[in-house]
């Protein structure tokens, strides 16, 4: 999920802190996350969020412009980056739905990774090969 896209509709003068729930851009999509540290570094903020329901190798440094508060317009904003992208769409040409968790999080089920680690697995294997 490395990545991100700047924000646009942030307000200078919202106060973010220690232990805020945000949502924080990350390739593409929104994703709600949480401030775990703030730092001035090169005359700009940066935070140190957690994403919700991602383990801690996920926590990132990142800038002002990739952090929102979360509000209606910033929830909806969310939403349609969500059904506008690849994946989504094409889950709602097949008909299959996500998992999801007990607070309604989607994710992608650990069988479904696995498959996709085994299929780079080979395809690196197969270059290898090929080329030595």
């Amino acid at each position: 999920m490395p990545g991100g896209s700047g924000a646009g509709n942030k307000q200078k003068s919202d106060k973010l802190g220690e232990g805020e729930k945000v949502l924080c851009y990350h390739g593409p999509l929104i994703y709600e996350a949480k401030i775990n540290k703030i730092q001035m570094k090169d005359k700009s903020l940066q935070y140190l969020v957690h994403y919700s329901g991602w383990s801690k190798s996920w926590d990132e440094w990142v800038p002002e412009s990739r952090v929102l508060k979360i509000n209606d317009t910033n929830l909806q904003k969310q939403k349609e980056l969500q059904q506008q992208h690849p994946l989504v769409e094409k889950q709602r040409k097949t008909g299959t739905k996500r998992k999801s968790d007990k607070k309604g999080r989607e994710f992608e089920p650990a069988t479904r990774r696995r498959r996709m680690m085994r299929q780079d697995i080979s395809e690196t294997v197969f270059l290898i090969k090929f080329y030595f």
